[in-house]
């Protein structure tokens, strides 16, 4: 009797170990919101494009922490991986994040950061980004497939799982 109680506890205690379409849904998701490193840049170049004077801003100095988090969210998502119904997915949004790092930690970007961060107006940012336009469009020009592969997964998984999509990544929006 007891060894049956003791088996009937352990069977209980494996099935809610596994993860629930949802959770990994939602993994995918929380990787997706914290590729924003670029975002910090693009947000400063849009206030600067809607005439706003701005004083120096370092977006440089906050990189480490975000490389660091989504460092961090990537080991998390790799043990995730083994499920074949959400390995595209989540293999997606390892890829979207490792764009992010690698981007990040490249000198180049950090010293577009650089130098959009210390611009005042929007014609100082042309003239400080100028060197950096080719980088810069081969960066955006990356992201966005990367993205689109990531969006794809996702919104497949969701859909087959009856999943509420949420709004993310590039651009989102929630009309």
């Amino acid at each position: 009797m007891k060894s049956n109680f003791i088996l009937c506890f352990l069977l209980v205690l494996l099935s809610s170990c596994g993860y629930s379409p949802e959770d990994y849904y939602n993994s995918a998701i929380s990787a997706g919101n914290q590729v924003y490193v670029l975002r910090n840049f693009e947000n400063r170049l849009e206030r600067l494009e809607k005439g706003l004077q701005l004083g120096p801003e370092d977006l440089v100095l906050t990189t480490p922490t975000h490389v660091r988090m989504m460092e961090e969210n990537v080991t998390k998502l790799q043990g995730k991986l083994g499920n074949e119904d959400s390995d595209a997915m989540i293999t997606s949004a390892i890829a979207y994040m490792e764009f992010a790092i690698e981007t990040a930690k490249n000198p180049k970007t950090l010293a577009a950061f650089e130098a959009a961060g210390n611009a005042p107006d929007l014609d100082a940012a042309s003239v400080a980004l100028e060197p950096y336009g080719d980088y810069l469009d081969s960066v955006f020009d990356k992201r966005e497939a990367v993205f689109v592969t990531y969006d794809k997964a996702v919104s497949d998984f969701a859909k087959k799982h009856g999943i509420e999509m949420k709004f993310y990544g590039p651009g989102a929006s929630s009309k």
